[in-house]
């Protein structure tokens, strides 16, 4: 076997690498039917846009979730200050609730950045090793 760029031979066949230029061999270059089949099947087919999709999906839920218990914790306090004698027992109930439907949700929310940038990462390095290996 001869290198395709210099002409030289090969010592071993199996080589991925000239070792008189550096050049990639027919050993060495990546099949890209089997890379992309590999990425493309299954359940990490698409792995990337799945997380960002579940990032969109678990906001809006954690959202829906928080500002429910919130609405709870509210009810609880209004019925703790409805049923005493004397003062607002319930007031810090009433407040925890408002500030867990305002705070919930927006931790959420930020929460969500940091998943939906990981698979952003997940589809932009898929992307360039597919790119690279098309080019070698």
């Amino acid at each position: 076997m001869f290198c395709t760029k210099c002409g030289e031979k090969l010592q071993e066949e199996g080589l991925k690498f000239c070792q008189s230029c550096g050049t990639k061999t027919e050993a060495g270059l990546v099949d890209l039917g089997q890379f992309k089949s590999f990425y493309d099947s299954g359940m990490y087919s698409n792995i990337g846009e799945k997380i960002k999709t579940l990032a969109k999906v678990l906001a809006i839920i954690f959202s829906i979730l928080c500002i429910i218990i919130g609405i709870v914790m509210m009810i609880m306090g209004s019925v703790l200050n409805s049923n005493a004698r004397h003062g607002s027992p319930g007031a810090g109930m009433i407040w925890l609730g408002i500030g867990y439907m305002f705070l919930g949700p927006l931790f959420s929310w930020i929460y969500s950045f940091f998943m939906y940038g990981f698979g952003e990462l997940i589809v932009r390095t898929t992307e360039t090793a597919i790119n690279t290996a098309k080019k070698q």
